[in-house]
């Protein structure tokens, strides 16, 4: 399946946009634009396959996703050996469920509406019931299953 994340503007805070996944859609939550911190700011524009990945890390421990491949633009599943040092190499840009922008590194969260949440940072943009829509898009694509890519524009 070819997922399409279209991007709304850019905003000082976050990336929002709107994941198409065949027929159903889901709002999307990145960290800004910020290329010189390559692991918090959202992935660059272009075509990613989406390879299966098991976070063994963090607070995601054990989660099955898939990590965004474009060796063109420096993303990879895992740390790359043959690699052009021209560009900044981000590692493990996942999709994953999350709610605010400060939550993600170099990830995409899904969610299934938008609105503002206030832990304790004030008012922050949000998607909301990431954890249903990262749940959806796992039914649709099938568990760690290949052969599926993303267009980010």
């Amino acid at each position: 399946m070819i997922l399409t994340l279209n991007r709304d503007a850019p905003r000082l805070d976050c990336q929002e946009g709107i994941l198409e996944a065949g027929t159903i859609q889901y709002y999307t939550m990145e960290q800004p634009d910020n290329d010189d911190q390559p692991m918090h700011s959202c992935v660059p524009k272009g075509a990613y396959s989406l390879v299966p990945h098991t976070v063994v890390n963090g607070p995601l421990a054990g989660l099955q996703t898939w990590a965004l491949f474009n060796a063109t633009l420096g993303v990879f599943p895992e740390p790359a050996i043959d690699y052009d040092e021209a560009y900044p190499m981000r590692v493990a840009c996942l999709i994953h469920p999350a709610n605010q922008a400060w939550q993600l590194e170099g990830c995409i969260a899904p969610g299934k509406a938008r609105g503002l949440i206030d832990i304790g940072k004030g008012l922050l943009p949000s998607v909301l019931s990431s954890k249903d829509a990262f749940d959806e898009i796992v039914t649709l694509l099938g568990s760690m299953t290949t052969g599926h890519s993303l267009v980010i524009q």
